[in-house]
């Protein structure tokens, strides 16, 4: 794999697992590999593996050699028997010698070991708990990018099609596990109290076994993300993924470079970033929107205020709202890993077909407002972004991996930052 990949696979590990995750742009097919802690591949993996092995583990137990509980059965046949302690099972022989009538034969009873199904009950609930708190995050997540992603495309459909099979995966999921936990219960005769201690001595038949091997993953899949990034990293998949995770790389550079300029995010923006939606970054009472991948049509009304011109719709990468002139304003900064000029340049495309939804005045006269600015971010070798216009309102933003420099990126920021501020200050002091 690339160096590029390699380095762009690392700061989004760096940043959040869940932005290695499948998103809605991926055109691959596949399930995805186990990846830490807050990625709900991994998640939904786990409980397939697990909910599937609870019956062969429940059938093991009951066969177990080693049963943990004990019935005594009277019988008449000495064979595998052993001698009753009680009197009654004795009789008087014609010789006068007492001799046994009936003697004792020890039966193992088939039932589970509770020490064993305490420790199950403790993996099921564990998992169980993880996916309450994926599932509650992922319904925000979700019902942000179907607010970002509204339209009535084709492609708007899929996207909220997509969106939501991410959710019922996530419910069936759920129901998998709770299914597989009162299967558990059932099988105790009970509801025995989950324990992370290892049931001694340990059931020897081949599904427990395999429950051991998986247990250090169900217990702390974090710990085993550096090994699940490097089969990722030797995968053909990540080429294939590669314009969408350099395009989430460039949001986590964004997120980074707007910090350092003193704006701050109070919510979290990982979904934002992986699924679409919005991100508002503050500063001493000021705002900038950042809406990513939001799918502006010509007739729906986007919260952000911009609609598309002509065709369907239009999803630029990075959509930044600020205020504006009598009203707000637009800077497009879009992702691509082409470099030649003709593509760069075809980035400006978003001047054309972006405009403010309502008319702005400018000397008495109703106009409809445009972008500002509609860069591409991309990883050529540079120290300083490009101008492809004049005006400056179609360039390029180096953002290199390899040789990461994050000075054009500020540069082209603080762009945006002070447009911002000084129309906040306008507008707070008329």
């Amino acid at each position: 794999m690339s160096d590029l990949a390699e380095r762009v696979v690392d700061d989004l590990r760096a940043f959040s697992s869940d932005l290695l995750e499948v998103g809605l742009s991926s055109g691959v097919t596949r399930r995805p590999a186990i990846r830490g802690e807050g990625s709900s591949a991994s998640l939904l993996r786990a409980i397939e593996a697990l909910t599937v092995l609870v019956p062969s583990l429940l059938v093991e137990l009951e066969t177990s050699e080693a049963p943990t509980r004990y019935v005594e059965s009277i019988t008449h046949v000495p064979t595998g028997a052993a001698l009753s302690r009680r009197p009654g099972d004795y009789r008087l022989a014609d010789n006068d010698q007492i001799r046994p009538w009936r003697w004792v034969r020890t039966i193992p009873l088939p039932e589970p070991d509770p020490r064993a199904l305490r420790w199950l009950l403790h993996l099921l609930d564990r998992q169980r708990t993880r996916l309450g708190e994926t599932l509650e995050r992922t319904e925000k997540r979700v019902a942000e990018a179907l607010t970002a992603r509204r339209g009535r495309s084709v492609w708007a459909q899929s996207d909220a099609f997509t969106l939501r099979q991410m959710l019922e995966r996530l419910k069936e999921a759920r129901s998998r596990l709770h299914r597989a936990i009162k299967f558990v219960q059932q099988s105790a005769g009970s509801r025995p109290i989950p324990t992370p201690t290892l049931p001694r001595p340990f059931p020897r038949s081949q599904a427990w076994v395999t429950l051991r091997r998986m247990s250090p993953r169900l217990e702390d899949p974090s710990a085993f993300l550096p090994e699940h990034v490097l089969g990722l990293l030797g995968s053909d998949v990540v080429t294939a993924d590669l314009p969408y995770l350099y395009q989430r790389w460039c949001g986590v550079k964004i997120i980074q470079a707007l910090h350092e300029l003193g704006w701050v995010v109070h919510a979290d923006p990982v979904g934002a970033v992986f699924l679409g939606g919005l991100i508002t970054f503050h500063h001493r009472g000021h705002t900038i929107d950042l809406w990513v991948e939001p799918r502006l049509d010509r007739r729906s009304r986007h919260p952000s205020g911009f609609k598309c011109v002509r065709g369907e719709d239009v999803t630029p990468d990075y959509l930044f709202i600020t205020p504006g002139a009598g009203g707000p304003d637009a800077f497009v900064l879009d992702a691509t890993l082409v470099t030649a000029p003709e593509d760069l340049v075809a980035k400006g495309r978003y001047l054309d077909l972006i405009e403010l939804k309502n008319f702005v005045r400018i000397a008495g006269c109703p106009i409809r407002r445009r972008p500002r600015l509609a860069w591409a971010a991309a990883p050529v070798f540079a120290d300083h972004g490009k101008a492809l216009r004049g005006d400056g309102a179609i360039g390029t933003v180096p953002m290199n991996p390899i040789d990461w420099n994050d000075r054009p990126l500020f540069d082209w920021l603080v762009e945006v930052t002070r447009h911002a501020l000084a129309w906040s200050l306008v507008d707070s002091a008329s």
